[in-house]
């Protein structure tokens, strides 16, 4: 899923010739003022944290567990999207085009990865066809 979030990134910036902001020329030099849609470090970012997030929703430990560590992967995301901005080196439109890649990847992994006849993300934890759940439990 990485490797194709980084064929997806390399494709767009291919495909969409966008200047960065006029001032992230300060930090990155004029070598990095172009390729700036969409913003790649935060699409692969984000895609890590969401493929992290389903390695966890299997874990076979409580839910409150595994809520808190969405919501720990999901203020990091944010955290990281906000931080690109905030230091002029992405318009918001390149972010938000990385979110929709990075959910667009993350929802294709989450679908390979689930067991077959599955239905919804509760199932992400029944993978055993004997009824038992990844946490031991009948």
């Amino acid at each position: 899923a990485l490797i194709a979030g980084l064929a997806l990134t390399e494709a767009t910036h291919a495909l969409v010739p966008r200047d960065r902001p006029p001032d992230a020329q300060n930090l990155l030099g004029a070598v990095g003022k172009t390729r700036s849609y969409p913003a790649d470090s935060v699409l692969l970012f984000t895609l890590a944290m969401i493929l992290l997030g389903i390695a966890a929703w299997r874990m076979p430990t409580s839910r409150a567990l595994r809520l808190a560590v969405i919501a720990l992967i999901v203020a990091l995301a944010g955290w990281v999207s906000f931080a690109q901005m905030f230091l002029a080196i992405h318009f918001l439109t390149d972010v938000l085009g990385a979110l929709a890649g990075a959910a667009m990847l993350g929802w294709g992994a989450y679908w390979s990865m689930k067991p077959r006849g599955a239905t919804g993300l509760h199932s992400m934890t029944e993978a055993r066809s004997d009824g038992v759940d990844m946490s031991g439990r009948k």
